[in-house]
């Protein structure tokens, strides 16, 4: 190699360079190479990680809270006096048949009541207006029923309401007149509003 740089030089009428100089050439002339080292190539044979695409995230569920039913509309109870406490415990429908079942309790002294069927009326939701028994057992009476009310017994009572319009849900209204020995009342009605007739 040096003698052929030797040898090119004269024949190109450039200066004759030195041994030196040739050997320079040369050395800038070979490509370098660094040796892989073992660690180096099985770390270049080694794959990159696969790059995961990032989990969805699962979007929380609106659940619908189920709809509640509409309550039914509060009834109200008038008591013929501050001493008689009544309490409905049912109203239910049976076919074209209607009982309301409540219960008189008398707080001061034994007092007898009298409740008048053949004076009662009620009226649903329709626009029917009905006549009113009073339960004896197992039968339906028109005429007066008496009875008496010991100091803090609760007593039941059960009225009876005939031929009522299937497709009515409530008595808007249903009051009987009543009287007690002994003692005079504010009013002479029982009166109950807004009865929703349970059906069976």
């Amino acid at each position: 190699m040096k003698k052929l740089l030797f040898v090119l030089c004269i024949f190109a009428g450039l200066p004759t360079i030195t041994f030196i100089q040739a050997q320079s050439f040369e050395n800038a002339m070979k490509v370098v190479e660094r040796p892989v080292k073992k660690g180096d190539e099985k770390k270049s044979e080694k794959t990159p990680p696969a790059v995961q695409p990032p989990k969805a995230q699962k979007r929380p569920e609106n659940k619908v809270p189920p709809r509640r039913q509409p309550e039914p509309t509060s009834y109200s109870i008038q008591s013929p006096h501050p001493d008689f406490v009544i309490k409905l415990l049912s109203c239910r429908q049976i076919g074209d048949v209607a009982l309301v079942t409540f219960t008189i309790m008398n707080t001061a002294k034994d007092v007898k009541i009298t409740l008048y069927p053949y004076q009662a009326e009620a009226f649903d939701d329709t626009g029917n207006s009905y006549p009113v028994q009073c339960m004896l057992k197992d039968r339906a009476v028109n005429y007066p029923v008496s009875q008496l009310l010991p100091t803090d017994i609760p007593v039941r009572f059960i009225l009876k309401v005939n031929n009522i319009e299937t497709s009515a849900t409530q008595l808007p209204r249903l009051q009987i007149k009543c009287e007690a020995d002994d003692k005079v009342l504010i009013k002479d009605l029982i009166m109950f509003k807004s009865l929703i007739m349970q059906k069976e």
